[in-house]
C-alpha cells in the first residue's frame, strides 16, 4: 500500500524520555496535539546519542496520509523563538549551559561544565607545545608513582613535604 506523506510545522508539546518520543502541537492544524511521535536521528544500532528536542522547540513533522497520529519528527529548526548559540564559525553542543564548542575559525575546542568534567581511560596522553592548568587546588594521586621529567623544573612558592628530602639526593657525587 502506498501512502502519501504530508508535512506540518509545530512545537514540541511534551517529551517522553522512556519511549524517545514527543507530542507536537501542530500550528497548521489549529493547535492539535499529536500522539507520541518518534524522532528521527542520524545514528542508530550502537552509535546512538540522546537528541530529543526540548519542549517548545519548533519542529518539522511528516505524516502518512493525513493521519496526525502516524508520523515522525524529522527536524528541529532555528527561529527567533529558538535561536542557535553557534555561528557559521562556531559549532556548539549545548546542554543546560554545559557545552562543547568547536571553533573552525581559530582551530580550537572549548569544553565548559558547571560542575565537573570526568575523563576515564586506561591511558591518556597530551602532546602539545604548551600545557597550562589554573586551579585553586591541584591534586595528583599516583597509586604507584608520579614522575616529572624536564630539563628545568621551576617551583614558585613554598614547598611543604611530609617526608624528608636531602640535598645529597639532588647532587651528583
Amino acid at each position: 500500500m502506498f501512502s502519501f506523506l504530508k508535512g506540518a510545522i509545530g512545537e514540541v508539546h511534551s517529551v517522553n524520555d522512556s519511549d524517545y518520543t514527543v507530542k507536537v502541537k501542530l500550528l497548521e492544524y489549529d493547535g492539535v496535539i499529536t500522539e507520541d511521535l518518534q524522532v528521527t536521528t542520524l545514528l542508530s544500532f550502537g552509535k546512538t546519542s540522546y537528541l530529543l528536542p526540548d519542549i517548545n522547540t519548533p519542529v518539522l513533522v511528516i505524516f502518512f496520509d493525513d493521519n496526525t497520529d502516524r508520523g515522525f519528527v524529522i527536524a528541529g529548526f532555528y527561529s527567533a523563538k529558538n535561536p542557535s548559540s553557534g555561528t557559521k564559525d562556531t559549532i556548539i553542543f549545548d546542554c543546560e549551559g554545559n557545552y562543547i564548542s568547536l571553533d573552525r575559525k581559530n582551530n580550537s575546542i572549548k569544553i565548559v561544565s558547571k560542575e565537573k568534567i570526568e575523563i576515564s581511560s586506561k591511558d591518556i596522553s597530551f602532546n602539545c607545545d604548551s600545557f597550562s592548568v589554573n586551579a585553586k587546588d591541584i591534586n595528583l594521586n599516583g597509586t604507584k608513582s608520579i614522575s616529572i621529567k624536564s630539563k628545568i623544573i621551576n617551583i614558585l612558592g613554598d614547598i611543604k613535604s611530609t617526608f624528608i628530602i636531602y640535598a645529597k639526593d639532588f647532587l651528583k657525587l
